[in-house]
C-alpha cells in the first residue's frame, strides 16, 4: 500500500564495464610468466617464437597482399580485350 512518508531508495548505479584488451592480457600474461622462476627451454623457446609472431608483420594485411592469380588473369583479359579493340577500330577505320 502507498505511503506518503515511507519513500523508496533510490537504485545503487551497478556498471561493470565489459570490455577487451589485448595489450593488457598480454602484460598480464608477461607478468606471470616473469613471476615463474623455473622456466624449461621449452617454455623458453616458445616465449621467443610468440615475440617473433608479434614483431612479425601480418601477411593478411591488404597493404601486404601481392597480386592473386585471379587479378592477374583479370587483369590480363582486360588488356587483351583492350588490344582487341583497338586493332578492330584500326581495321575498320583503314
Amino acid at each position: 500500500m502507498p505511503s506518503i512518508f515511507n519513500t523508496s531508495k533510490p537504485r545503487q548505479f551497478d556498471f561493470k564495464p565489459r570490455y577487451y584488451s589485448e595489450e593488457k592480457e598480454r602484460i598480464e600474461e608477461l607478468k606471470r610468466r616473469i613471476g615463474e622462476d623455473s622456466a624449461s627451454d621449452e617454455e623458453r623457446s616458445e616465449r621467443i617464437r610468440e615475440a617473433f609472431e608479434r614483431k612479425r608483420p601480418n601477411k593478411n594485411k591488404a597493404g601486404n597482399k601481392l597480386l592473386t592469380g585471379s587479378k592477374v588473369l583479370m587483369y590480363a583479359l582486360l588488356v587483351l580485350l583492350l588490344v582487341f579493340l583497338i586493332s578492330n577500330v584500326k581495321v575498320l577505320i583503314f
